[in-house]
């Protein structure tokens, strides 16, 4: 299973060893009457990206990731262009696991991540937020391609490059979309204003993570990603389309519930830093955003979710 993060900022991790699990089988969905169009997925909020954009049904948009982001803090992007493409195609991320996901590459010291500089390929084991997880994953980190010294990528001798570049374009694209139609506008200039989040290009990060397939969760000790939220303004997660449910969050009764990869979409979740934002006294009447707790959890008894 491959997933891709688009932080912006980084990761912090949180114990949380009271939450009990919900695992959906089948996936739910409503529909808006007025369109026919899902309105939500297993109770998550779909947005129309290409209607946030356009003008033609701005308002109702703008409405729905506010609204999300306030109950949630999650929902899907739908009509977003290439990287909902991406997500609709069978193999469509295939060019991240040829390139990247090889043996040469996991022996090759030097595009390895490291104290210095956390670009680079990942190595299973590598990272774990909680220390009595072991989390079930390789992966590899990159940014603006434009980058020196602690800032620059590590880019293994065949990757695809210019593809890879591709996708952290569109991220920022939607990242400055959503920044400036609904985030900016809800906190207000003096709290976000566009050199806030437009200037951050340099500091955020493409993840891709590669999750092993693992038959046991080794009593409770193995996840792909142990439960944490993100400290960054936006987290969007494009996950490879036909995957098994492995990514979820935890709502507000505690309960884990699926965020499951569904084709043509981006999910979309806000951090920390945005959640502090919203609680800045300012002028407006702006209610907090959250910064959902989410993990991935694809280690099962009986069998789990892998390439």
């Amino acid at each position: 299973m491959l997933v891709i993060n688009f932080e912006i900022g980084m990761v912090c991790s949180l114990a949380d060893p009271e939450a009990t699990i919900q695992t959906s089988r089948d996936l739910h969905a409503t529909f808006d009457p007025r369109t026919g169009e899902m309105s939500t997925i297993e109770g998550i909020q779909v947005v129309d990206f290409e209607g946030l954009v356009t003008g033609a049904g701005a308002a109702e948009a703008v409405e729905a990731v506010l609204s999300a982001s306030k109950s949630s803090g999650i929902f899907y992007l739908t009509n977003c262009g290439l990287l909902c493409s991406l997500s609709g195609q069978t193999g469509g991320l295939d060019f991240y696991n040829s390139s990247l996901f090889r043996d040469d590459v996991r022996s090759d010291l030097g595009v390895r991540a490291d104290a210095s500089n956390s670009r680079g390929y990942i190595v299973e084991g590598g990272e774990a937020g909680v220390n009595w997880f072991v989390e079930r994953k390789e992966g590899f980190e990159y940014g603006d391609d434009g980058g020196t010294g602690n800032k620059a990528n590590k880019w293994p001798e065949g990757a695809e490059r210019r593809k890879m570049n591709i996708v952290f374009e569109e991220m920022q694209r939607i990242k400055n979309a959503l920044m400036e139609l609904v985030f900016s506008n809800y906190l207000g200039e003096e709290v976000m204003g566009r050199e806030g989040w437009e200037g951050g290009r340099k500091l955020d990060l493409i993840r891709v993570f590669r999750y092993i397939a693992c038959a046991s969760d080794e009593g409770g000790k193995s996840l792909g990603s142990s439960p944490h939220t993100d400290w960054g303004l936006l987290t969007l997660i494009l996950q490879e389309a036909g995957s098994v449910p492995a990514l979820q969050y935890r709502d507000s009764r505690g309960v884990w519930r699926d965020v499951p990869p569904v084709r043509g979409s981006v999910v979309v979740n806000a951090g920390d830093t945005l959640e502090l934002l919203s609680n800045v006294d300012h002028a407006g009447n702006a209610e907090t955003l959250k910064s959902p707790v989410h993990r991935v959890q694809h280690c099962k008894e009986g069998g789990g979710g892998g390439m």
